[in-house]
């Protein structure tokens, strides 16, 4: 075994103390510390190797994809523009930064299933490109692409520090990250960016539905452990526990019971604010080895997802009317939305796979026929709006078979 895979990461030693957050860490901090820890990295070739099911399936499926090839080519723009709403007739080098940042990161999950430095030498030539290029995002939906699309970039460039200590272009995607897609995001239901292409900063006092700045902390969790940024990933922390905007924990999960901010707007969005709470909370978890985001609030993500899950496999939940944290931006729902009820996201297998027995609805998500592999689906580089709007995907691979954190 290779012995990245056992061993710390080389040459990182932080003053890593998070306790004006609550969360006590070490002075040196595992990496890869996204969504994917070292030991799921031995945990997943392990799977493999033993050629059961549904792992071979799944690697099977991610390995034949034909719009992920070695030669995949990316587009790198110099503005990421992606406008509202659905489809972005103005939105020029969104669609580009959507799938190359999930392309890289497929690619890497490709190097961690197989260990074949082929994948992550795709995997950092798209990388590389875009940070040879990218210059700022633009646009009223910016916050969207740079949170969303910026975590998978971002999970990728984690995975491929680990994979290739060496990597030469690393300074240069470090910087891409610090000055062009952090700041979009820096305040979670703000943004500090500004200047041309940009338009002026966005503060707080005005906000979105809560999966905005839930995706933001996303982006950023998984910047500031790709840039060993402790203040960066405490300032997460602290907004995760005690934020402005919708997306704090217990603003988009508003009650005990698991009812979300957004549960009566529609169950796409719902399930999208809840993913990215799972994976800020995971990547919290391996960078710090701290289990509180997971159990905070008496278990308030869990009972997110269980609500969700529930209504979804179409059982009754209570449901009470609320405007969320915004009451004069109209985000008022009255009932709870039947739009996409029972479509489940690709995140069932991470939620399942972090709770285990204590989440029995997403077990049972994840437990009905047909949905594993989860996220098997050609082309996943397609030309449809959203290729990645969301969750890891790939979860089968991935998050199937690891211990539960909690």
């Amino acid at each position: 075994m290779n012995q990245q895979m056992t061993s710390r990461y080389q040459g990182v030693q932080l003053a890593f103390v998070l306790l004006a957050s609550g969360i006590a860490t070490s002075a040196q901090v595992s990496h890869p510390g996204g969504w994917h820890s070292g030991d799921d990295i031995v945990r997943i070739r392990s799977q493999i190797a033993s050629k059961k099911e549904p792992w071979a399936t799944a690697l099977t499926s991610l390995l034949n994809d034909s719009s992920l090839p070695l030669t995949y080519t990316p587009s790198p723009q110099i503005t990421v523009h992606r406008d509202c709403c659905n489809p972005h007739p103005n939105s020029s080098g969104n669609e580009a930064f959507e799938k190359d940042s999930i392309a890289a990161y497929y690619q890497m999950v490709k190097w961690v299933a197989t260990a074949d430095t082929r994948y992550s030498t795709s995997a950092m030539a798209i990388i590389d490109a875009w940070a040879a290029t990218l210059q700022g995002f633009a646009g009223h939906d910016q916050m969207l692409a740079a949170g969303i699309y910026g975590s998978h970039l971002a999970q990728a460039a984690e995975l491929l520090a680990y994979a290739e200590p060496q990597w030469p272009g690393r300074a240069k995607a470090e910087t891409m990250f610090r000055e062009a897609i952090y700041p979009v995001c820096s305040l979670f239901c703000g943004r500090t960016s500004t200047g041309e292409p940009m338009p002026p900063e966005q503060t707080c006092d005005k906000g979105a539905n809560g999966n905005w700045d839930a995706g933001c902390m996303g982006m950023v969790a998984s910047v500031a452990v790709f840039l060993d940024n402790a203040t960066m990933l405490s300032s997460v922390i602290d907004y995760f526990k005690g934020g402005r905007g919708n997306g704090r924990l217990t603003n988009y999960i508003i009650d005990p019971a698991g009812q979300c901010q957004e549960s009566g707007r529609d169950q796409g969005h719902t399930q999208d604010g809840l993913e990215h709470l799972t994976e800020t909370a995971l990547t919290i978890y391996h960078a710090t080895n701290s289990t509180e985001p997971f159990t905070l609030s008496n278990h308030r993500l869990l009972a997110g997802l269980e609500y969700t899950a529930t209504y979804n496999l179409n059982h009754t939940v209570p449901f009470t009317p609320n405007c969320g944290v915004y009451p004069a931006e109209g985000w008022c729902f009255k009932v709870i939305s039947s739009k996409g009820r029972g479509s489940f996201s690709d995140m069932w297998e991470m939620a399942a796979a972090i709770y285990g027995s204590a989440a029995p609805f997403s077990q049972q998500v994840v437990s009905r026929p047909g949905y594993r592999p989860e996220g098997a689906r050609a082309p996943i580089i397609n030309n449809g709006p959203h290729v990645g709007d969301g969750p890891p995907g790939q979860g089968t691979l991935t998050f199937f078979g690891m211990d539960p954190i909690v």
